[in-house]
C-alpha cells in the first residue's frame, strides 16, 4: 500500500523497465511518496482535496489534469 514503493516496484520489474524511464502522475502525497520512493519521476495533478499538500519532491505541481501531456512530454524529449 501506498506510500510503500512495492506496486511501483512490482510493475518496474515485471515490464522490465527502468525508473529512469518511467514517469508517473500522482495526486497525492502518498502517491508522490511511493513513485519517489521507487525512483519515478513524478509530476502532481492539484485537486481540491490535496491541494494544500505537501508535494516537496515532485517533478512538478500541474494545476489540473489537463497540463499532463505537455508535462509528459517535456519529460520524454529531456531524456532523448
Amino acid at each position: 500500500m501506498k506510500p510503500h514503493p512495492d506496486l511501483y516496484l512490482t510493475a518496474l520489474k515485471r515490464h522490465h523497465l527502468r525508473p529512469d524511464k518511467c514517469i508517473v502522475v500522482e495526486d497525492s502525497e502518498r502517491g508522490l511518496a511511493s513513485a519517489v520512493a521507487a525512483g519515478l519521476a513524478c509530476p502532481i495533478v492539484l485537486s481540491e482535496w490535496a491541494k494544500d499538500g505537501d508535494f516537496h519532491g515532485a517533478r512538478k505541481v500541474l494545476e489540473n489534469v489537463s497540463c499532463v501531456p505537455e508535462e509528459v512530454l517535456k519529460w520524454a524529449s529531456e531524456r532523448r
